[in-house]
């Protein structure tokens, strides 16, 4: 089911987020991105309703989001570490570089994750969508 749309995005206040180096899975520099302009990614989940009896809170624990590319890249993460952890506040759907707006964008929507360490790893280029799920027995 389909939360938003492009348009939707402009309706979200943006945030500025400090210039980030992109680093590849050997830790070696990519690039480096400036002017970043991001919608905090709880605020995007906030209309998330998560199906699960209200007297289990501990079942939160069993759900997790997979961010989808265009290309198919996908990156998990779980509703723990965006919710009870200081990366959560640290991922990005980024909305604005470079001086540049989201409609101009060469990559589409960005998701980044400011806190890794690699940070090309969770670096999505034209994020498509967002699967909640939750762990099978």
């Amino acid at each position: 089911k389909c939360l938003y749309r492009l348009s939707d995005f402009d309706t979200f206040p943006a945030v500025s987020v400090p210039d980030q180096v992109i680093y590849n899975h050997k830790g070696e520099i990519k690039s480096t991105i400036t002017g970043i302009k991001g919608i905090p990614i709880k605020r995007l989940l906030a209309t998330v309703r998560f199906d699960y009896p209200s007297q289990s809170p501990s079942m939160l624990n069993e759900f997790y989001f997979i961010f989808i590319a265009t290309d198919g890249y996908k990156v998990v993460f779980s509703w723990n570490e965006i919710y009870n952890t200081k990366i959560g506040d640290a991922v990005f759907l980024i909305v604005g570089m470079d001086g540049k707006s989201l409609s101009t964008l060469n990559q589409r929507l960005l998701l980044m994750s400011t806190m890794d360490l690699k940070t090309g790893r969770r670096y999505i280029k034209g994020l498509s969508k967002i699967d909640v799920r939750r762990l099978e027995e």
